[in-house]
């Protein structure tokens, strides 16, 4: 009962014992604080200079109709509609911007008028000393794209200190976009016109094959009377002939379709807002940083304290730890005053 009173009681002292020496501190505190902040307004006055560069993008259906027969497992795997072939989706146009091609075609890029390049203005080393990895990284990390899913509009943000730089990066993310865009839509509509090209050249030859049954049928049967077994074959011959030529005239106008497709320069995407002529800067939340400096200030000028205040209560009750202390001090190698009489 002694010992559990004893132990309140030391609790308690050194509760106040550590107030007290939080109250004591006061200064330290305040000055601590006021030192954060300067700090941390001293850096956000070096980063203030950054600007942002954003684009919102909105994709274009292309309603012309290749039909794709029955290639339904791949037009899912390649994002293919079978009424109008690939189709640039917001969820497609978002993942373009996260593809190894655009972001290194995008690094790779020189404006006009300037020497180095994207990647190069970015690190500040040449792009041949840049591995490939590094690229990626550091262009996935300035080139950022949001969807938003309820009206399928896609931004694409760049913040950077070089204004300029942040520009040619937004515009030119949009253009390789496109251009992985075509190359896939060519490229799928290139496997289309061949496959079209083989089914039509099958139907030409059905067809040919038709005709060359029915004219053998009528001449070798010039004269055919009506209601006869005679008539019903060349019924059925000219069925066949029909039935031919209406495949063949379908499948000669998806293959004229596939190669219209294949030709055309349908852009992926069209930019609802351009750039401004002068980019806006980004403000810094100065409230928040404040906040966050003076809590940093605080948190560490507190600590100090109490981390003080414990080591000089536990110095001062332990008689070894002093006596310890007074040796290790005595056995350190400090230089000595000589008196210029000793030798």
């Amino acid at each position: 009962m002694q010992d559990s009173t004893g132990n309140e009681i030391l609790a308690d002292s050194s509760s106040l014992d550590s107030a007290a020496a939080l109250v004591e501190g006061w200064k330290v505190i305040v000055i601590t604080v006021v030192i954060a902040v300067i700090l941390t307004l001293a850096g956000a006055s070096l980063r203030s200079r950054r600007y942002e560069a954003s684009v919102t993008v909105s994709t274009i259906v292309n309603q012309r109709s290749i039909p794709l027969g029955g290639a339904g497992l791949a037009a899912q795997l390649l994002n293919l509609n079978t009424g109008a072939g690939m189709q640039a989706t917001p969820a497609l146009v978002a993942r373009l911007t996260r593809m190894q091609s655009v972001l290194l075609a995008v690094a790779a890029f020189r404006p006009s008028g300037d020497s180095a390049s994207v990647i190069e203005r970015l690190t500040g080393r040449p792009a041949d000393r840049v591995p490939n990895t590094t690229v990626i990284r550091t262009m996935g990390r300035v080139i950022m794209p949001s969807l938003d899913r309820e009206t399928g509009l896609v931004t694409i943000r760049v913040v950077h200190g070089d204004s300029a730089l942040a520009r040619t990066i937004v515009e030119r993310t949009v253009a390789e976009i496109s251009r992985v865009f075509r190359e896939a839509s060519r490229a799928q509509a290139t496997e289309l016109r061949l496959a079209q090209q083989a089914r039509l050249d099958s139907a030409e030859s059905q067809l040919r094959h038709a005709e060359r049954h029915l004219i053998e049928f009528l001449g070798a049967n010039r004269l055919i009377s009506p209601h006869s077994a005679l008539q019903a074959q060349l019924q059925s011959l000219q069925r066949a002939v029909d039935i031919a030529q209406t495949v063949y005239l379908q499948v000669r106008s998806e293959r004229e379709s596939a190669v219209g497709k294949e030709l055309e320069e349908t852009p992926a995407v069209v930019v609802l807002d351009m750039l401004p002529a002068t980019l806006p800067r980004l403000a810094m939340p100065l409230a928040r940083l404040i906040v966050f400096a003076m809590v940093i200030g605080f948190a560490f000028a507190t600590t100090i304290l109490l981390l003080r205040e414990r080591s000089r209560h536990r110095f001062a009750t332990d008689p070894q730890g002093q006596e310890r202390l007074t040796r290790a001090l005595a056995s350190l190698p400090l230089r000595r005053h000589r008196s210029p009489y000793t030798r």
